[in-house]
């Protein structure tokens, strides 16, 4: 039996990069990452700095792409005028959803589980179309008082940008840090050293990768 495929919706990386949410689910995370198209682009639209558009393309380099097809296109008009004339949505609502459906009909294509934190737009749209679908867990951010958080990074890959994204993300949680993060690579896993100064701090964890 192969390994499940699993397609993350951008809610999932948009709230884990705000809040750390999902750090544990992350951690015992099984199966092969792969993203999509649709997703990818909707982060490059929201990048405003250099360093969210450098993760943008790490994350398209690490992990295959997979895009909707011609039929996807055409069938997710085809749901979104069967969900107006059911539910009466409006025009905003319709374009809202236009994406998360042509993620869930690419997920469908590939046989893969599309996880996502958004559970009504897409538990709607399994009513539709039958998909895998993963809804992560609202969980309070992880806090912990260890020094030391771990980044799991393939062999081979180039974490630089993944870290600096991340080191990022720790300095806007703790609002200010009076001396540098550091961090260093050894047996594939790359440690995060957080400034002894910083307690409770809500932190990234353990960005997984196949």
């Amino acid at each position: 039996m192969g390994s499940r495929i699993c397609l993350f919706d951008t809610s999932v990386f948009i709230d884990h990069l705000r809040t750390n949410k999902y750090g544990l689910n992350f951690q015992n995370l099984h199966g092969l990452i792969r993203n999509s198209s649709v997703v990818l682009s909707e982060l490059a639209r929201g990048a405003t700095k250099e360093i969210e558009r450098e993760f943008v393309r790490t994350l398209a380099r690490n992990h295959p792409v997979l895009t909707p097809s011609e039929k996807n296109w055409i069938e997710s008009g085809e749901l979104l005028s069967k969900m107006y004339q059911d539910k009466g949505f409006t025009p905003e609502k319709l374009r809202d959803l236009h994406f998360d459906v042509l993620i869930a009909l690419t997920a469908r294509n590939h046989g893969a589980t599309v996880i996502t934190s958004n559970k009504a737009d897409f538990e709607l749209i399994k009513a539709y179309r039958n998909f895998n679908l993963e809804i992560f867990p609202v969980e309070p951010a992880l806090k912990t008082r260890s020094n030391k958080q771990c980044l799991k990074v393939p062999r081979g890959h180039n974490f630089q940008p993944l870290i600096a994204f991340y080191l990022q993300q720790i300095r806007i949680s703790c609002h200010k840090i009076d001396r540098p993060c550091r961090y260093s690579a050894r047996n594939n896993v790359v440690i995060i050293s957080i400034p002894a100064n910083i307690r409770d701090c809500e932190v990234m964890l353990n960005y997984m990768t196949d």
